[in-house]
């Protein structure tokens, strides 16, 4: 396999993955402008279960060190699901920025090979 092939698939293969993390985070995008998305998560979910939980630690009953750490772990994941969301928006806008430069190295070479 000539180098230009190689590099031509290798493109190919980027553009693809690069696609698909557009997609995931034109799909969040849509989520986000979702009213029951944010009225169940954004709203119910990052806000005020959150605080809820935060809350729900000082409660004399929830003292026990299992508890404690049943509640912190609790608002860990809310932390990691909203990075995962955030993180998955990044990477969309950074594909998409990919998608452009491969896109523009593709036609070049293919331009050298004319």
């Amino acid at each position: 396999m000539s180098e230009r092939t190689q590099q031509l698939e290798s493109l190919e293969l980027s553009i693809n993955e690069a696609k698909d993390a557009v997609e995931l985070a034109n799909s969040l995008e849509r989520l986000y402008g979702n009213a029951d998305f944010k009225k169940l998560i954004t709203t119910g979910y990052f806000v005020n279960h959150a605080a809820d939980t935060v809350a729900i630690r000082a409660k004399p009953a929830m003292q026990s060190e299992m508890l404690q750490r049943v509640s912190l772990e609790a608002i860990s994941a809310i932390g990691h699901f909203r990075e995962y969301l955030a993180v998955t928006a990044a990477k969309g806008a950074a594909a998409a920025r990919c998608i452009e430069s491969d896109e523009e190295t593709r036609a070049a070479i293919y331009a050298e090979g004319e």
